[in-house]
């Protein structure tokens, strides 16, 4: 994950929504992949593998 750029995410309360590794954490991060994507990292401790594209 070196360089990549990324942003966190911050909640105010817990949620099952919430894609971290830490199940009382109350944020997540997503990695930039390019222009038009995003993706958690939820997949590195057997979460769902979650890519988001922006739609237009």
């Amino acid at each position: 994950m070196g360089d990549e750029k990324y942003f966190v995410l911050q909640y105010t309360s817990s949620s099952d929504l919430i894609g971290n590794c830490n199940s009382t954490a109350l944020k997540e991060q997503l990695f930039i992949k390019s222009s038009q994507e995003i993706y958690s990292t939820w997949q590195a401790c057997d979460g769902p593998g979650l890519d988001y594209q922006r739609v237009q």
